[in-house]
């Protein structure tokens, strides 16, 4: 084996390490089953890599932002290149950029070096071409939106099979357990076939042991094979949930603003609550459906065996299956989303209700309330009873050809021991066969309403996932340094007058009128106007990068407190926001003395809802926290004025302050109030000076 090679120096050329970084993505994106355009890969490592040198610090943002930008998360671990068995492939090496462990097999490992080439190694060779460092810096990677497969498929068909393939190793494996307790199933009529043929030719005790014994242990095998089953069988359940959770936690702050105003908001996030019944669904399906089926086919398998007459009794219920559980599937399949549509508007009033609840408190409203409950009670039956009738009527046909079956191959049966074309002791085996057969169609009623659980609760997770997202891997960062400018001209959304205006980097200006909350939404990346220019540093926002844009501005206007505690609410997960920061910000808006009189200080634990802060004081809390990251434009709306004048002039203070790193826009209604006053000038929409 030739020699490891020594590690090389972080700093590279730029070109070069755009390469690497480049090259690096896309083959863990390959791994990942995540599809990326080599284009738009080197086109998101050439805008976030920028042109000069990146040191060590640098090289690790870059990679963070390049990886979340292509829809991959990145968790940071300092790791001894020995303990790569102990962790989740692939990572990225950030101290030889461009290296990276793809995939294990075993003790086997598959390395991309940093020219390119990708070879696999043993666990010992593997450590001589790893970093020379007992602790390294990693990047473990993993699908930021873990159900994206499952986007914009036509039909539920296709997204089951997306969904299948994410767990594609698992489900062979419930397969082949299954098929090998089902093949066990027929220990059972095998053995009493050959004990029935030997008590007719002799009374020896020997054989019946002998077959007792190779009974238990068939019986034994398959129980285990049925036990393994359930395992494997929980950990995808635990997976579908944990999917799910991860990827709407990734999905829902990156929705498109426009789907929000479309009605994109609680009641669609109540669907998550789907995943239960996929979970349970999907538990059923994989061991009693898997077996059933399988049961059912081994079954009717072996019967074919015995007899032609068998076979055409074969095809006979083959046929009447098809006639009573295919046919009526796709109306069943309707109605259950009918269903199920009337069920979510009954939570979606019912959240209304405790949402606003003071406006049905009168007679009049609760007994709106009361009435509008009842007429979606009264639609969820109609649809219910519609989708059971449908599930009746299967249900009955399977009980109907259970009955059958065991009627008929009796008779079949006896006809053809009469004519000995059929052994006793095949005619008892027969029946037992089709017994378990015949007891697996009687159970396929409730897989059935299983079933379409299942894929009812797939579509409607399927289109929370569709919904459209922004594009994180379009536009350019902001230019410059330090404050932003802003320019609005001619901007507008139709339904009010055009804005015009120019904010100078580093400005603090007041901006009056009825057009301030479309300004917001412009300012914050929320929105773009249907006229006009939004200029930040004199480049269009169209041309720049959302997400990026956002991290270098902070808005405060009517958010409630997350749940969490008070120095989380502040820091929003920033690496940058020190627990000193913390403190100053919450100093300078007057708040510090006050949270460190509660209980818990700091660490009190806050959730929307509890009345642990007054509105006042959320208020200064949403302001320590868009100051704690020192944004470069900090917008702020009018909110003020329900602070006591004392803390009033002090929080307008700390946003208007000169020596503040950012521009300040303050939307206000007044052009005499306190935040007004506090700024360096007040104008109207159009740009003039306005006057108190």
């Amino acid at each position: 084996m030739s020699s490891p090679p020594t590690p090389e120096p972080l700093t590279l050329d730029v070109p070069e390490l755009r390469r690497r970084i480049a090259r690096a993505v896309e083959q863990v994106a390959d791994v990942l089953d995540i599809a990326v355009d080599p284009v738009s890969v080197r086109r998101v490592v050439r805008g976030l890599a920028g042109t000069s040198a990146l040191d060590r610090a640098g090289t690790l943002a870059c990679f963070e932002r390049v990886l979340s930008a292509l829809g991959m998360s990145a968790q940071r671990v300092e790791l001894d290149p020995r303990s790569l068995d102990a962790i989740e492939l692939p990572v990225l090496s950030i101290d030889r950029p461009g290296l990276a462990v793809l995939r294990r097999q075993g003790r086997r490992f598959e390395l991309l070096e940093e020219h390119g080439s990708r070879d696999w190694y043993g666990a010992e060779a593997l450590v001589g071409h790893l970093p020379a460092a007992p602790l390294g810096t990693w990047l473990v990677a993993a699908p930021a939106a873990p159900m994206a497969a499952l986007r914009h498929q036509a039909g539920v068909g296709r997204r089951l099979w997306q969904l299948a393939r994410l767990e594609r190793d698992d489900l062979m494996v419930v397969l082949l357990f299954a098929a090998g307790a089902g093949l066990g199933s027929l220990a059972t009529p095998i053995a009493v076939q050959t004990l029935v043929a030997s008590v007719a030719f002799g009374t020896l005790l020997q054989p019946i042991v002998v077959v007792s014994l190779m009974l238990l242990a068939a019986l034994g095998f398959q129980a285990t094979l049925q036990a393994l089953q359930a395992r494997v069988v929980e950990g995808i359940k635990e997976r579908l949930l944990v999917r799910t959770a991860l990827d709407l936690a990734h999905r829902i702050p990156r929705v498109r603003r426009d789907r929000l105003d479309a009605g994109f908001g609680p009641e669609t996030i109540n669907r998550f609550f789907e995943v239960v019944g996929l979970r349970k669904a999907a538990g059923v399906l994989l061991t009693d459906g898997v077996a059933t089926v399988l049961q059912v086919a081994v079954g009717l398998l072996v019967l074919a065996f015995y007899h032609p007459a068998l076979l055409a009794f074969d095809v006979l219920l083959v046929a009447l299956l098809v006639v009573v559980l295919a046919f009526p599937a796709r109306r069943a399949f309707e109605s259950s989303l009918e269903e199920s549509s009337a069920k979510y508007a009954i939570a979606a009033w019912l959240q209304t209700l405790a949402r606003r609840g003071s406006v049905f408190r009168s007679a009049a409203g609760a007994e709106l309330a009361t009435d509008r409950a009842d007429a979606l009670v009264r639609s969820y039956l109609v649809a219910r009873r519609r989708h059971f009738r449908t599930l009746f009527g299967q249900t009955v046909g399977t009980l109907a050809i259970q009955v059958f079956a065991s009627a008929a191959l009796l008779g079949v049966g006896g006809w053809l021991v009469i004519r000995t074309e059929l052994t006793l002791g095949q005619l008892v085996a027969a029946e037992l066969i089709v017994a378990g057969v015949a007891g697996a169609i009687g159970k396929l009623g409730k897989l059935l309403e299983r079933s379409y659980e299942l894929l009812t609760s797939l579509e409607k997770l399927g289109h929370v996932v569709d919904e459209e997202l922004d594009t994180p891997v379009a536009g350019e960062p902001i230019p410059g340094q330090g404050p932003l400018e802003v320019r609005a001209v001619e901007a507008s959304d139709g339904a009010l007058p055009p804005v015009n205006l120019q904010v100078a980097a580093g400005e603090h200006t007041a901006v009056v009128g009825p057009e301030a909350h479309q300004l917001a939404e412009w300012l914050g990346a929320l929105r773009l106007p249907q006229r006009g220019l939004v200029l930040f540093n004199e480049v269009d926002v169209r041309q720049l990068c959302a997400p990026r844009l956002r991290e270098s501005l902070a808005m405060v206007h009517a958010d409630d407190v997350f749940e969490g505690t008070v120095a989380e609410n502040v820091t929003l997960h920033r690496p940058e926001v020190s627990a000193a920061r913390v403190r100053e910000v919450l100093q300078a808006v007057g708040l510090l003395d006050e949270l460190r009189a509660l209980p818990d200080g700091l660490d009190t634990h806050l959730a929307p809802g509890l009345p642990v802060l007054s509105e006042g004081q959320v208020l200064r809390l949403q302001l320590a926290r868009a100051m704690a990251a020192s944004p470069r434009l900090l917008v702020v709306d009018d909110t003020l004025e329900v602070l006591p004048v004392d803390l009033r002039s002090r929080c307008a203070a700390a946003l208007a302050d000169p020596a503040a790193p950012w521009t300040l826009v303050a939307l206000v209604r007044d052009p005499t109030s306190t935040l007004a006053r506090a700024c360096r000038r007040t104008v109207d929409h159009t740009g003039a000076e306005a006057h108190e």
